[in-house]
Order: C-alpha cells, then sequence, then structure tokens
C-alpha cells in the first residue's frame, strides 16, 4: 500500500498543485519525505517524468539548480533515444513500458515550458530555471509560439563573448501584470538596455523588469565572463 499511498495518490499531487506556499513546514516535509526516504527506496522515480511534481516545484520556489538537475535526469533516464519522447517506467531499470504514454509527456513538457517561461497568477519570468550554458559564448534559446496562461510568447536569446541580445514577444492575449527576464549566464550582468533605454537589473539574480508599452521588446546585455 505504500507505493499507491505515497507515489500515486499524495505527495507529487501536493507539490504539483502550489497549495503549500514557500516557507510553510509541511511543503518542506513533504518534499523531504520524497528525497530522503521514496527516492532511496525507489530511485528511479526521482527522474520519472510520470512523477515530475517536485521537478515543478524547484521551479515554482525558484530553485534552478535543482530543477535543472531533475529535467537532466528525466532525459538521461526517461527519453527515448529514437522518438525524442518520454516513457512510463515501471520496470526497475530492466526495459521501457507505456511509451508514448501522455502523462509523463505532460510533465516533462510542462517542466521545459516552466523552465523558459515560467507564468503564475499575474506574472510572468521568462529563462526562471534555464541552465547557465545555454547563455555561453556562440549559443542561444530560441523559442517560437510557446502557449502561456497569457497566449502565445516568443523570444530569442543570442550570447557572445560580451552580451546577449534578442527580444521577447510579451503575450498580448490576455496582458501579464508583470513580466520578467532573468539572465542566467556563466559570468556577471553588467548593464541591460531594453528597447534601448537602460533598465534596472537585480544583481543578485539577474533578473530585470520588463516594460508594460507594446509585445516586442529588444533586449541587449552587457556581460562581464
Amino acid at each position: 500500500m505504500w507505493y499507491a499511498a505515497v507515489v500515486d495518490a499524495a505527495l507529487e499531487g501536493i507539490l504539483d498543485s502550489g497549495i503549500l506556499p514557500d516557507g510553510e513546514p509541511m511543503r518542506e516535509w513533504v518534499l523531504g519525505n520524497l528525497e530522503d526516504n521514496l527516492f532511496t527506496m525507489a530511485p528511479n522515480l526521482a527522474d520519472e517524468a510520470a512523477f515530475l511534481g517536485h521537478g515543478l516545484d524547484y521551479i515554482r520556489h525558484d530553485d534552478p539548480a535543482l530543477a535543472i538537475y531533475t529535467f537532466y535526469s528525466v532525459h538521461a533516464s526517461h527519453m527515448s533515444r529514437q522518438t525524442f519522447t518520454t516513457f512510463e517506467h515501471r520496470s526497475w531499470g530492466a526495459g521501457r513500458v507505456w511509451d508514448l504514454a501522455p502523462w509523463p509527456f505532460g510533465y516533462y513538457t510542462r517542466m521545459l515550458a516552466d523552465m523558459l517561461a515560467y507564468d503564475e497568477g499575474d506574472e510572468i519570468v521568462y529563462c526562471r530555471a534555464t541552465p547557465r550554458a545555454w547563455l555561453d559564448p556562440g549559443k542561444g534559446i530560441h523559442i517560437a509560439g510557446l502557449q502561456t496562461r497569457f497566449g502565445p510568447t516568443s523570444f530569442t536569446l543570442e550570447a557572445t563573448a560580451d552580451k546577449v541580445v534578442g527580444f521577447i514577444d510579451v503575450p498580448t492575449r490576455y496582458a501579464p501584470s508583470l513580466a520578467k527576464l532573468k539572465l542566467r549566464v556563466n559570468g556577471k550582468v553588467a548593464s541591460v538596455k531594453l528597447n534601448g533605454e537602460p533598465a534596472d537589473i537585480d544583481q543578485a539574480t539577474g533578473t530585470v523588469v520588463l516594460p508594460k508599452a507594446g509585445s516586442r521588446i529588444t533586449v541587449e546585455a552587457t556581460l562581464v565572463r
């Protein structure tokens, strides 16, 4: 009964629902119980796409390091190399079961979408949990038509040795009351211009608040690698 009570029913779903706010002792207990007890008994469940409530919780509570670790673990253990889709794992490493199952793919796509454009309440945060290496020199992030609760959004960020440049199309179907960009890079963001105008940046997190006027916002960030 421990499996049905702990895995299929309660703990991951509690974290996924977001009903336990940050700082709530019960949230820390639920997450700690998963990490310290369940995942030691069934290690593959930590990296199973069908149970990514804890991964979504890492993003919701702005813990990108653990979110990225979980995301790449799913790639390694629960992603088909032939179809690039997730599968549900019930065989303890002996084989693949339920290829193309909708629930693991749904969790996986939700987690990737939240890493790229996290939307909750009336706020959207771009690149909330993207790996820093994605904006190393010569690399970039290119997203087209990503669905959010505010409507589709697109953005492009391209990195050189000392800059990140690009644009963000903030959703206009239902305009968010607050939009932010979190520039996660290997190095320090020295300054940012949005639509050609200097913008204030939170140096601790690399976060800037995007202007509300207009749907397309140009981004130019100067870096110190």
